[in-house]
C-alpha cells in the first residue's frame, strides 16, 4: 500500500508546488494592457469581416497604439488619423499596420492614393468603400502624373499635377485618390 501511496502523494505535492509557481509567475510577469487599445477598438466597426486579413478589428488598434507620441487616433470611418503636429516620422505605425495602409510620405506632397488593393474594382469594393475601381478618370485628368498599375492608381510625378487643379482629384467616384488632409491635434 505504501508503495503506491508515496508516489501518489509525491505527485500531488509536486503538482501543487508547480501550480503555485505558475500562479506566482503569472502575477509577477503579467503585462498590463494599454488602456488606449480598448478605446481605439471601440471606434472600429467590430464586423470581424476579415477583409483586412485579420480576425477582428483589434489589429488596427495596434497600429495606433504603436505610436509613442500619441500622434494617431482612429477616425469615424474606422481608419487611422495622423496628427502631423505630433508625428516625428519614426515609422513605428508603418511597421505595426496590419493592412499596410500606413506609409511615410514627404510633408511636401499634397496628393495620395488612399487605396492599397490591387484587386479588381468589384472585389475591392466588397471590403472597402474607397477602393480604386480602375475607372481611369485620374489618369485621363493627369496623364503625366498618374498611371494605372494592376487595377490601382499610382501617382508617379506629383509635380505634374498643377496646384490649381488639385480639386479635380475629387472627381474620383470612390475617393480612392485625393488631397492629403492636414490634421493637427487641436483640430
Amino acid at each position: 500500500m505504501t508503495d503506491v501511496l508515496i508516489p501518489v502523494l509525491t505527485m500531488a505535492v509536486l503538482g501543487l508546488l508547480f501550480a503555485l509557481g505558475l500562479v506566482l509567475a503569472y502575477k509577477k510577469l503579467q503585462v498590463p494592457e494599454n488602456p488606449r487599445l480598448e478605446v481605439v477598438a471601440e471606434v472600429l466597426p467590430q464586423a470581424n469581416c476579415g477583409g483586412c486579413g485579420f480576425a477582428g478589428c483589434r489589429a488596427l488598434a495596434d497600429c495606433v497604439r504603436a505610436c509613442p507620441f500619441e500622434a494617431m487616433a482612429m477616425g469615424e470611418d474606422g481608419l487611422p488619423i495622423v496628427y502631423e503636429d505630433r508625428c516625428t516620422a519614426c515609422g513605428k505605425c508603418v511597421e505595426a499596420c496590419p493592412r499596410n495602409i500606413m506609409e511615410l510620405r514627404p510633408a511636401t506632397e499634397d496628393t495620395l492614393v488612399f487605396c492599397r488593393s490591387h484587386d479588381r474594382g468589384p472585389v475591392a469594393r466588397k471590403v472597402c468603400d474607397n477602393a480604386c475601381i480602375a475607372c481611369n478618370i485620374c489618369v485621363r485628368d493627369f496623364p503625366d502624373a498618374v498611371v494605372m498599375d494592376n487595377f490601382l492608381a499610382k501617382v508617379v510625378n506629383e509635380s505634374k499635377i498643377p496646384r490649381e487643379r488639385l480639386d479635380d482629384l475629387d472627381r474620383c467616384p470612390t475617393g480612392a485618390i485625393g488631397r492629403i488632409k492636414r490634421i493637427t491635434h487641436d483640430g
